[in-house]
């Protein structure tokens, strides 16, 4: 898992018009930490929340291979991260 630096990142942050989000699939930030969901069969359940986001991404994976057959997950079964997983962008909302 060397492939994630600083293994507790910052909150998502909002400069210049854009939002940095979670790196991983299935971690918020919420309420001062990173919560899990993992979403099976039309439903979204929560399973915990991590200090930091590489923890919370693991927790989410094994939520993942628990309910679902063929999981997208964050982290290869060697520990780096899932070629398929990019860092997310989106329009910053100011309210």
């Amino acid at each position: 898992m060397d492939d994630v630096v600083g293994t507790k990142r910052q909150a998502p942050t909002c400069t210049n018009d854009t939002i940095t989000l979670p790196m991983f699939s299935g971690v918020v930030w919420r309420q001062g930490e990173w919560q899990v969901r993992v979403s099976h069969k039309g439903n979204k359940h929560y399973i915990g929340h991590e200090a930091n986001e590489k923890d919370a991404a693991l927790l989410y994976d094994k939520a993942s291979i628990a309910l679902a057959e063929n999981p997208v997950l964050n982290f290869q079964e060697n520990g780096r991260l899932n070629p398929e997983r990019k860092r997310k962008v989106a329009a910053c909302t100011m309210r």
